[in-house]
C-alpha cells in the first residue's frame, strides 16, 4: 500500500491558487500576441491556446477540491479563496 501524501493546508491552498490565477493571467496575453502575429499554418496559435486551455482545466479542478474539501467548515468561504480573490500579487 503506497504512502499517503500529506494535504495542503488553507493557506497553501490559497497561495497555489493565486499562482495558477497569475499563470492563467499571463498566458492570456501571451496567447493573444502569438495568435496575433503567427500564421494558422504554425502550431504556435495551436500550442498556445492548449496551454492555456490546460491552465483553466488545472485551475478549475483545483477549485472544485478546494470547494468539496472546505464546505462543511462555516468560517471559511473557499469561492473568496485564489479563484474569487481576482488579480493578487503573488510574487
Amino acid at each position: 500500500m503506497g504512502k499517503r501524501k500529506p494535504e495542503l493546508t488553507l493557506e497553501q491552498h490559497d497561495q497555489l491558487g493565486l499562482k495558477l490565477q497569475k499563470v492563467r493571467d499571463q498566458l492570456v496575453h501571451i496567447d493573444a500576441e502569438i495568435t496575433n502575429n503567427f500564421t494558422k499554418k504554425s502550431k504556435m496559435p495551436e500550442l498556445s491556446t492548449k496551454a492555456f486551455k490546460a491552465v483553466e482545466k488545472l485551475r478549475s479542478e483545483f477549485d472544485e477540491i478546494m470547494c468539496t474539501k472546505y464546505k462543511h467548515d462555516k468560517t471559511i468561504n473557499p469561492e473568496q479563496l485564489a479563484y474569487g480573490r481576482g488579480n493578487e500579487d503573488v510574487s
